[in-house]
């Protein structure tokens, strides 16, 4: 009578996981693997600006900032507000929305990412 050998059931890890959970990690590495998006995160890192404001900034075409602005709203590592204008002409304006941004890779814990996230410009609070 043979005796079959089971292997013992390991729980798989998930390929990526992140310290934040409303964050999708493999959309956040890429955006900071494109350059444009690390330009339009840099320029919104210290005062709010518009998508001209920002195509100025960064000599990128503006539909490609439009574009980038889309991405990045979507990972969550920008957030739109309303600047107001007593002549009514609204703009929307962008910040980023984190302090920093920690990817590591080690044999327990696979891929993990942390973004610390700060204040927004106008002071309101944390998002």
């Amino acid at each position: 009578m043979s005796q079959s050998m089971q292997a013992p059931t390991q729980t798989p890890k998930t390929p990526y996981s992140t310290t934040t959970p409303d964050y999708d990690v493999a959309a956040v590495v890429s955006a900071f693997d494109d350059p444009a998006c690390r330009q339009i995160l840099e320029a919104t890192s210290d005062e709010a600006r518009s998508a001209k404001e920002i195509a100025e900034t960064t000599d990128l075409a503006l539909s490609t900032t439009y574009r980038k602005l889309d991405e990045l709203e979507e990972t969550g590592l920008l957030e739109d507000g309303l600047r107001l204008r007593r002549s009514g002409n609204h703009t929307a304006e962008y910040t980023a929305c984190l302090d920093e941004f920690v990817l590591s890779v080690s044999p327990e814990d696979g891929v993990q990412l942390r973004i610390a996230e700060g204040e927004s410009v106008d002071g309101v609070g944390a998002i």
